[in-house]
């Protein structure tokens, strides 16, 4: 990105796209103990001073219960741990340009196995802004291709859903279309065999 970014306003942003606000009313949301001062991450994140590991752990302890409403009674429940997946992911995209759709939410679905893989992205981003001042993103678009990257191989990546064809396929001797002169060339010509 062109405009220099403090870590601490991009975790505010985080807060407040995938959250709602940075006063986190731990009790109000039934949040397991233990909790912290509700004004923690709106007191941390406003000096302008590196993120530290424990404000990094408050974080991540966070979104871990976000994102596992699990028969919680509260204000974040399910429709919200889905709201708070799909910011998270156009949060990525805007900032680091790495597209996590793959594992975007869905109010009717099984989302655990996604969330899974969010969290993960989720601490290489906490991870990478612990200590610095400036949001490095070109090391956190890295980190998080790599991630990706280990996922593809390892084959646990959900397959892609590919468009639906609105009409149906051209018919297979349609004389006139584009991009497929070869083809259509080779097709034509009598095989080896035919000659015999």
């Amino acid at each position: 990105m062109a405009d220099i970014i403090t870590s601490s306003s991009f975790l505010r942003t985080l807060l407040m796209q995938c959250i709602g606000t940075v006063m986190i009313e731990w009790e109000q949301w039934n949040f397991p103990q233990p909790s912290f001062d509700r004004g923690y991450f709106n007191d941390r994140i406003k000096r302008p001073v590196p993120v530290n590991t424990l404000t990094r752990q408050r974080l991540k302890r966070l979104f871990e219960n976000v994102l596992s409403p699990d028969n919680r009674k509260g204000r974040f429940q399910e429709p919200q741990a889905v709201e708070a997946a799909n910011a998270f992911i156009a949060l990525v995209e805007n900032y680091f340009h790495i597209n996590l759709s793959v594992w975007e939410n869905k109010y009717t679905a099984d989302n655990n196995s996604s969330r899974s893989h969010l969290l993960s992205c989720l601490d290489i981003v906490l991870g990478a802004t612990e200590g610095t001042e400036v949001l490095p993103s070109e090391e956190i678009a890295d980190s998080l291709n790599n991630y990706m990257t280990e996922v593809c191989s390892a084959e646990n990546m959900p397959a892609a859903a590919y468009p639906k064809l609105l009409t149906s396929a051209p018919y297979q001797q349609t004389a006139h279309f584009f991009g497929r002169k070869n083809t259509t060339a080779f097709n034509r010509r009598p095989s080896f065999f035919a000659r015999r």
